[in-house]
């Protein structure tokens, strides 16, 4: 009873958090997605992105985790699986990270390099996530797990205040926050944008602008005069732009298929290698080695 007080749970969650910053600070990467509405491209991304670092990067270890709690389908493109049988409740409450032990456990292995945890589909799970518990376990998974995986891509879901995203947001390198350019979006980006820069957690925002082209969209300028930013804001807003490519997304999502695998060269595709490309995650060079972490560390141990 005394472990699970709130005095020590909060202490728990302190001391990772300071344990998930220090370690990340060499290199690795933790970066939270969230969208600013729902059927915004959050996972769609997450899941796609996930697979390109792990196509480009085969000496690094990737790990996607879907903590979506609205219309969880990374289940049905990772897994091929409509209603898995284990998820990261099971996986958390297995308290440790044991590659063998969490394949099991809901962990899924897509390819030597990437690795997955798909969304949860019981409302009971849904209230569970919010506890701090299993906050404080998550963080410690986390934590155990950034010892092994390069790239940890946490998706979110819908951008809110819950205590479990705020120690999301607080704990990652940084926050994608995906958007559209219409007043709808941007007036709810302008609500968080605020919550988060008296966070302090503004350097951290990368805005990621989905379907920029759609036909009720707004100027660049527009958009920064309502979030109060300065000229050299603007900057957010043009560097990181994928246009609408329903044509190729729209197929993919018929046959639970990443743009990634079935439509290398689309559109879609290019734009969002770019954005990989700016932020310097790769470049087209970095496809060397077709030996991943794992691999090696198993012959090691064998």
């Amino acid at each position: 009873i005394n472990e699970f007080k709130a005095e020590a749970i909060k202490e728990i969650i302190l001391n990772t958090r300071n344990e998930l910053l220090n370690k990340n600070k060499y290199g690795n990467k933790i970066i939270a997605l969230s969208g600013i509405s729902g059927g915004i491209g959050t996972t769609t991304i997450g899941m796609n992105m996930s697979d390109l670092l792990s196509q480009n990067l085969p000496d690094k270890n990737i790990l996607y985790i879907d903590l979506s709690t609205t219309k969880a389908v990374s289940n049905l493109f990772l897994q091929k699986n409509p209603l898995p049988n284990k998820t990261i409740v099971d996986l958390i409450n297995t308290s440790e990270f044991h590659l063998e032990n969490n394949l099991q456990n809901g962990l899924s292995k897509i390819r030597e390099n990437f690795y997955c945890v798909t969304g949860i589909q019981k409302h009971i799970d849904k209230e569970y996530i919010e506890k701090d518990v299993f906050i404080s376990k998550l963080l410690e998974y986390v934590s155990n797990s950034s010892d092994y995986f390069n790239f940890i891509i946490i998706d979110l879901g819908l951008a809110d205040a819950s205590n479990l995203k705020t120690t999301i947001y607080d704990i990652v390198n940084e926050i994608w926050l995906l958007t559209e350019m219409n007043l709808p979006h941007i007036s709810k980006v302008k609500t968080f944008y605020s919550l988060m820069k008296r966070a302090g957690l503004k350097e951290k925002i990368s805005f990621i602008v989905n379907r920029y082209d759609s036909q009720n969209a707004i100027s660049v300028n527009d958009v920064t005069s309502i979030l109060n930013m300065t000229s050299g804001d603007k900057i957010q807003f043009d560097d990181y732009k994928i246009p609408n490519d329903y044509k190729t997304l729209g197929k993919c999502w018929n046959y639970c298929e990443l743009a990634s695998q079935s439509a290398k060269e689309s559109l879609f595709i290019e734009k969002l290698e770019d954005i990989l490309k700016k932020k310097e995650f790769y470049c087209s060079e970095d496809k060397k080695s077709k030996e991943g972490f794992f691999s090696s560390l198993f012959k090691k141990s064998k």
